[in-house]
């Protein structure tokens, strides 16, 4: 199996705690586990990416270290060596199930008791946490058993969660790298003959640091132990690039930063001011290199500078180097391409695309490319063809591509066509790239493997195109995003189906005031989102199911403006509070409130013309007399179903007999 890099983007790893002693099929986790909640983690790591294989990062049976600390008296509690609610507790990450498997499981304290999380890799046996010794490898081109080269295993990642609870569905640690790296690049400059640079012998070494560090695991701070010496790291090497982790100090002026040998030539580059390496950045060197008509080389800095650390393009025992990159300059001809340099089509794995490409091309990628899981189009261009217009992922365009797992968008990409990803197994987060402004249905529908975190672009303006009562369009329904979801200011349409089943998005739901259409399904089964839910004011009917068995616990906001709410719209949803109904609706369909959780007097405005069958079911706790207006014109069967807490009914003569026909609309009130 192919490993994946390490040092990138960690998107939405979710960390599973696996349980114990009981049937899941029969009780939910609380009650297997005598009320406890588990602990759930998900990761990222703060840096930018050049190119990647997939959008894990850690690979099969990578680990991570985490400390778990309660609050004292509503106060974070200390961090120490021993006495946690987790010491140092080790994840290793699963890939075939992309979850994170614990040594032992973790629960919280209560539902009141907010922890922090520290976090750290790699893995290690601190004997103190405010002194965690640790130190960069010498030769840092060294392979290992583990997997990791030795300048992988240099590198250190810290994070830390602050004032989580129970109600957190999911914890995020955001991790930063803590040492500092080095990026040598050799430039050709002139006088070599053709070839001869590329056969020349090249060697770096990073000279004058302290490799030994002193690490304070409570807030991820790094200090130098021990003498700097003269005695150079050798960097991990790929072509003319050199890469090294340091320990962040500072180098005097005059002494050597660097020393490069190419062939029998030595140079030393040494600064007339202090040299700083800072904890999380790169510090990059770029040598240009020129060979004199005499034979003798000369050196020249082009530049240093310092900037934001990147992934590795090498590491995990090098599985960037299968990384296969492709340019096309004629749209519809990567087949060819690919042919013409020799690979087989059918076993390409991790493709990256540059250049213009169509339609056809898709159709490559979805047909003749069988082994496909990492597809890397971040640079591409969509060209416009007969079938499809610039800047769009066409229809269906790999959709049922059961074995591509991870996806990078366009950045210069508008419009993700109908279906375009729909029931493919792409995992962990998916991030859609500023300026998409539509996301036509279903295009990531059935991606139940997408479980980590959902970002949207604030150039959004449509998720889902449709009007149709059709769930099967949803743009994300069936996915497992772990996450809040953050719908962008300026949205205006959420299309049919858009979330439905989204059961493990969790926190308060806002919606924009911007947006002018939600439709049927739009939020229904979303389990997880909690809170309050305020309707916008441009909308005017609340559409059949739309927030159906989602997991509201708060209040209901609804604006005057609205005039209907469809069948089932709100029904079996935990809404608390007194019901405020606008003072312009006129019909409330079967079963819109049934089995919420209303209390307080329920007063209905002179508008309402219709009631429909169990509209208020099950709300026991609606208090008071109902009265109801005159212009009524039905109410239908079970109406007011087990509200039991209802003292009494005021109708016109019209309705009089509604209290007791067969399946009354008062059956089981007035206790």
């Amino acid at each position: 199996m192919l490993k994946k890099l390490s040092h990138i983007i960690l998107s939405n790893i979710c960390i599973a705690v696996s349980l114990t002693s009981c049937d899941p099929s029969s009780l939910n986790e609380a009650e297997c586990n005598d009320g406890k909640v588990p602990i759930g983690l998900s990761a990222l790591i703060s840096q930018e990416y050049v190119t990647r294989a997939d959008s894990h990062g850690f690979t099969d049976g990578d680990v991570i270290s985490t400390y778990i600390v309660d609050y004292e008296n509503g106060m974070p509690g200390q961090l120490k060596d021993k006495g946690n609610r987790a010491d140092n507790l080790f994840y290793t990450f699963n890939e075939p199930g992309n979850r994170w498997i614990p040594a032992y499981n973790v629960y919280y304290k209560d539902d009141k008791t907010a922890i922090d999380i520290y976090a750290y890799y790699p893995a290690s046996n601190p004997e103190s946490v405010s002194q965690f010794e640790f130190e960069v490898a010498l030769d840092q081109s060294a392979a290992s058993d583990s997997g990791l080269s030795a300048y992988e295993q240099s590198d250190f990642l810290w994070a830390k969660a602050e004032n989580k609870t129970s109600s957190d569905k999911t914890v995020w640690l955001d991790f930063s790298h803590r040492m500092a790296g080095i990026r040598v690049e050799l430039q050709e400059g002139s006088g070599f003959d053709e070839g001869e640079w590329a056969q020349a012998r090249k060697s770096v070494l990073v000279r004058n640091t302290a490799r030994a560090a002193s690490i304070n695991l409570s807030n991820g701070s790094v200090c130098v132990i021990g003498e700097q010496v003269f005695e150079g790291i050798v960097p991990q090497k790929e072509g003319d690039s050199f890469r090294a982790v340091v320990v962040p100090q500072m180098v005097s002026a005059g002494k050597t930063l660097i020393s490069v040998t190419i062939g029998g030539s030595t140079y030393d580059y040494q600064r007339g001011d202090d040299m700083v390496y800072s904890a999380g950045k790169l510090h990059n060197f770029t040598l240009t290199v020129n060979k004199r008509s005499d034979g003798e080389l000369e050196f020249s800095i082009a530049g240093v500078n310092i900037s934001e650390w990147d992934n590795d393009k090498y590491s995990h025992e090098g599985a960037a180097k299968e990384y296969v990159i492709v340019n096309v300059s004629t749209p519809g001809t990567i087949d060819a391409i690919i042919a013409a340099s020799g690979c087989q089509i059918s076993k390409v794995r991790n493709l990256k695309v540059t250049g213009k490409i169509n339609s056809r091309d898709f159709e490559v990628m979805k047909d003749k490319m069988t082994n496909l899981s990492s597809l890397n189009l971040k640079e591409a261009i969509i060209v416009a063809d007969g079938s499809n217009s610039a800047d769009r992922i066409p229809t269906r365009a790999l959709c049922y591509k059961s074995n591509l797992i991870s996806i990078i968008l366009p950045d210069r990409l508008r419009t993700i066509g109908e279906f375009a990803f729909a029931h493919t197994n792409i995992s962990g987060s998916l991030i859609i790239p500023e300026g998409v402004v539509t996301l036509e249905d279903g295009c990531f529908a059935e991606c139940a493997s997408l479980s980590g975190h959902l970002y949207l672009p604030s150039t959004l303006k449509h998720i889902g195109t449709s009007t149709d009562k059709n769930e099967y369009v949803g743009v994300f329904i069936g996915c497992n995003f772990v996450c809040e979801l953050n719908l962008p200011e300026g949205l205006e349409t959420i299309g049919p189906a858009a979330f439905c089943r989204c059961r493990n998005i969790y926190g308060e739901l806002h919606i924009p005031e911007s947006v002018t259409s939600i439709n049927y399904r739009s939020f229904a089964f979303m389990n997880g989102i909690s809170g309050s839910v305020r309707i916008p004011q441009n909308i005017l009917t609340i559409p059949e199911d739309c927030f159906c068995e989602s997991g509201f616990n708060g209040n209901l906001i609804l604006h005057d403006g609205i005039l209907t709410i469809e069948r089932s719209a709100f029904k079996s949803t935990d809404l608390k509070g007194e019901l405020h109904l606008p003072k312009n609706m006129e019909v409330i369909n079967a079963d819109a409130f049934s089995s919420c959780d209303f209390s307080g007097s329920l007063a209905f405005p002179e508008s309402i013309r219709h009631i429909g069958d169990r509209a208020f079911q099950g709300n026991r706790r609606l208090m008071g007399t109902i009265e109801i207006p005159d212009g009524v014109m039905s109410i239908g069967s079970k109406a007011f179903y087990n509200c039991s807490m209802l003292e009494g009914v005021v109708f016109p003569e019209s309705l009089e007999n509604i209290l007791d026909s067969e399946g009354g609309a008062f059956e089981n009130c007035f206790n």
